[in-house]
């Protein structure tokens, strides 16, 4: 009887035992689920991060589209008056803003963050003037006058205007400062970010009227990284061809600035060239050639070759149209470090991260003055615009310097009238 209830006793241990081994197991295999789920997810977040940072070292993004699609898709292009404006990036507390009725379109006011609302230059007169919608490509420039589309920008308010009364609306004798975005720049995020490069300037520069004109060309980011770089650098010959004739229609006689950033310093240096009578991807315009223009250009970041300023360079005869030239560039550049994948060449250098290096004489034969200065400590390797403006070494003073330049020749050709 005993040995029967000892070997029962022996049996139910047995039997709790397992039943104990089994749920400690139980237990042991679902804690390192939950363990390898929760190191799985923090390992998906690292990589998330690190994609991040490397896309945002990366080169602008490109797209795949064959230059005849993209020329194309040109006509589809809704212009400025479908298009919504967007907040600046990283928007500051801001004011609470309501729907705006244009003449003929109804378009959303942005949010107004305290960046834009500080000193706007209420005398000052914006306009932006689009070429969004003409061929991309030098090739297919139209040898005929190109149909640009201007605006009037108040506040946050853009009016179409025909040709005739853009020109009749610009400030007679004033300064005239194109400002010529850089790339993966869409329709409906420029007017915020124009508006806060020209307000970054007007914090230090004289109270005299400027006639501001932002040059609104495709860059909206496209595809793949690689491509869409090598896509937009194609573009900017045409751009320059654009920009050239609209500077044909512009009075001689008054002073002219141009700041450019990234691939819209290309599309200025491109201009100047083509101005002065010089050829892009094989092609001239066809107006009489203009030289001694005497324009004041500060180029940011400029995704520019470093030889092309230069004697034999693709736009040495930019510098016979230039007065003088500010150079803001960052050595430490991630982007423009990688300026060889547009034509593969290790050798060529972008002029915004190697710095000055040797630039063609002017008309009279005389040195082009630079002011070049390298924000790397400030900025350190990010390609951003607005960088620039914000740290320490304010790109704004630097630039309001060469357009309060502006103010003295403005006086002098007004003296030279009434006289």
């Amino acid at each position: 009887m005993i040995r029967l209830f000892r070997y029962q006793l022996g049996i139910g241990v047995l039997a709790v035992w397992q039943a104990c081994s089994v749920l400690l197991v139980a237990c042991f295999l679902w804690c390192g689920s939950a363990g390898a789920q929760s190191k799985l997810l923090r390992k998906t977040a690292v990589l998330q991060q690190s994609a991040a940072l490397t896309i945002a070292a990366s080169p602008e993004p490109f797209s795949s589209v064959t230059p005849k699609a993209q020329d194309a898709k040109r006509s589809a292009d809704p212009g400025l008056d479908q298009l919504e404006l967007k907040n600046l990036p990283e928007p500051r507390p801001a004011l609470p803003a309501d729907p705006v009725q244009l003449t003929g379109e109804l378009v959303p006011t942005p949010v107004r963050s305290n960046e834009l609302v500080g000193r706007c230059g209420n005398e000052d007169r914006v306009f932006m003037i689009s070429t969004r919608h003409l061929p991309y490509y030098a090739c297919h420039v139209p040898e005929e006058e190109a149909e640009f589309r201007y605006y009037q920008v108040n506040g946050y308010r853009c009016q179409k205007l025909a040709e005739e009364d853009y020109f009749a609306s610009l400030m007679p004798n004033q300064p005239i400062v194109f400002y010529v975005h850089g790339n993966r720049m869409a329709q409906k995020d420029l007017l915020g970010r124009a508006t806060a490069v020209r307000n970054y300037i007007r914090r230090y520069h004289a109270d005299f009227p400027v006639n501001w004109v932002i040059v609104s060309w495709p860059s909206a980011k496209e595809g793949l990284v690689i491509r869409d770089f090598r896509e937009k650098g194609r573009r900017c010959d045409a751009q320059g061809f654009y920009l050239a004739t609209l500077m044909q229609k512009h009075s001689t006689k008054v002073p002219m600035a141009m700041v450019g950033y990234s691939f819209g310093a290309r599309v200025i240096t491109g201009a100047l060239h083509a101005l002065a009578g010089g050829s892009l991807a094989g092609r001239k315009l066809h107006y009489e050639p203009l030289l001694g223009r005497e324009i004041d250009v500060a180029l940011v970041a400029p995704a520019v070759q470093s030889n092309w300023l230069a004697t034999g360079g693709y736009h040495q005869l930019a510098t016979k149209n230039m007065n003088s030239l500010n150079l803001l560039f960052n050595h430490r550049d991630a982007v423009l470090k990688r300026y060889w994948l547009l034509n593969n060449n290790r050798r060529t250098q972008a002029l915004g991260h190697c710095g000055p290096t040797c630039f063609a004489p002017r008309l009279d034969g005389s040195s082009l003055p630079v002011i070049a200065k390298d924000y790397a400590r400030a900025i350190n390797i990010r390609h951003a615009e607005l960088e620039y403006y914000r740290k320490c070494g304010n790109a704004g003073y630097q630039i309001s310097k060469m357009v309060n330049g502006l103010n003295a020749a403005a006086e002098m050709v007004s003296v030279s009238k009434q006289d």
